[in-house]
């Protein structure tokens, strides 16, 4: 991780912020190009703006609510009641591993190109 930082909002809503270089996406038939409707329960949820071929939080958590699968909604959900550093670190990875849909990608598989 380059940087994790965090913050409190006015209505004691914990935030996090991740700066980092990962040179992992999601690809081909992960991310789709249409936007589905958030629900107002995600919309309590925190979101990040996706880039390149990541989309936003909230789109990726609504796209997996459609499929049936709340992965994502879990683990940033585990993360807002964690309180010990360390294990919000490891949520934290996991997060963005689950946000890019690359939990099941081998990290070595791109070798040099990276």
């Amino acid at each position: 991780m380059n940087s994790i930082g965090r913050w409190k909002r006015l209505a004691g809503n914990i935030d996090l912020v991740v700066m980092m270089a990962i040179g992992l996406c999601a690809c081909g038939d992960h991310w789709k190009e249409e936007v589905l409707d958030v629900t107002s329960e995600l919309r309590e949820m925190p979101n990040i703006v996706g880039m390149g071929n990541v989309g936003s939080l909230w789109q990726v958590m609504a796209q997996e609510a459609r499929d049936g699968n709340h992965a994502l909604k879990d683990l940033i959900e585990q993360f807002g009641a964690e309180a010990d550093p360390i294990a919000r670190q490891a949520l934290t990875v996991q997060i963005i591993y689950a946000w890019t849909r690359v939990t099941d990608k081998d990290p070595a598989s791109r070798a040099n190109w990276m």
